[in-house]
């Protein structure tokens, strides 16, 4: 499909111009004022050979479509009662060029695909490591529980081992010193 649009100022009389088209092929004519407002339009074609299409009229838009069978300069002749600037839409599609850009088409799908394709590969890695990175976590949290547990034990069991050890002590001082008590009334001199 070939569109082009041309902005074109129209006077209060037939305003006409020439464009090259092939045959075979389907012509669609679509003429509007540039700003929004509303004018009467009117627009026809001719062939190369002569033949003239209806007027295409409308109330602020004026829309003509044409199978081209001749190959050559085809005349648009456009129409409206005071001078304004228009927008003149001109879409050509052939049906030939049509199945090769439908071909193109599959082709480009083919490879959106191939995208889609390694795009889901990159999305079953990035979950892939997202959850070992999950795992990990879970392991390094586990293992700093099982840590902790630990110091909670070592901690307690130096508690209880150094209290223990005061309390022997004591035992011991006062048995050591009990053991060599010496009673000063009994030793004579």
């Amino acid at each position: 499909m070939i569109s082009r649009l041309m902005t074109i100022d129209i006077e209060s009389k037939l305003t006409c111009f020439y464009e090259a088209f092939n045959t075979n092929a389907i012509l669609s004519l679509n003429v509007k004022p540039a700003l929004r407002t509303r004018f009467p339009m009117q627009m026809r074609l001719t062939s190369p050979f002569g033949q003239f299409s209806e007027w295409a009229e409308g109330d602020g838009e004026a829309k003509l479509s044409h199978n081209t069978t001749e190959i050559g300069d085809y005349e648009i002749c456009l129409f409206a009662p005071r001078p304004v600037r228009v927008h003149l839409q001109i879409d050509f599609v052939h049906p030939e060029q049509k199945n090769e850009q439908l071909e193109k088409y599959l082709d480009e799908n083919n490879i959106q695909g191939e995208i889609h394709h390694a795009l889901m590969s990159l999305v079953r890695k990035f979950y892939s490591i997202k959850y070992s990175i999950k795992y990990y976590n879970q392991i390094s949290v586990r293992d700093e529980a099982m840590v902790q547990s630990n110091s909670d034990s070592i901690q307690t069991y130096c508690l209880v081992f150094m209290t223990s050890s005061i309390v022997i002590a004591i035992i011991q001082v006062y048995l050591v010193r009990r053991m060599f008590y010496v009673d000063a009334k009994r030793i004579r001199i």
